[in-house]
């Protein structure tokens, strides 16, 4: 069953109510899977990356200034 077919099949009338939704639903899942799960992850291994720095870590910045870290605070590495 292809996209096309779902979505001629969702204008229908008489039929089953969860038919016209189910494209909509799709749109989320998809959504879902290509958007915001990735971000998840990314963010994830972002703070993972930022829990384990150390002092005397050698970092590259996003501006890429080569840096080594001399303190570490609650908010702020120097």
């Amino acid at each position: 069953m292809t996209i096309l077919n779902i979505f001629l099949m969702a204008g229908q009338t008489g039929g089953n109510p969860l038919t016209s939704f189910l494209p909509l639903i799709l749109i989320m899942v998809v959504f879902y899977f290509f958007m915001i799960y990735p971000q998840m992850k990314k963010t994830k291994a972002q703070k993972k990356f930022r829990e384990t720095l150390d002092k005397g870590t050698k970092v590259i910045t996003i501006g890429g200034i080569h840096a080594k870290i001399t303190d570490v605070g609650e908010n702020y590495f120097i």
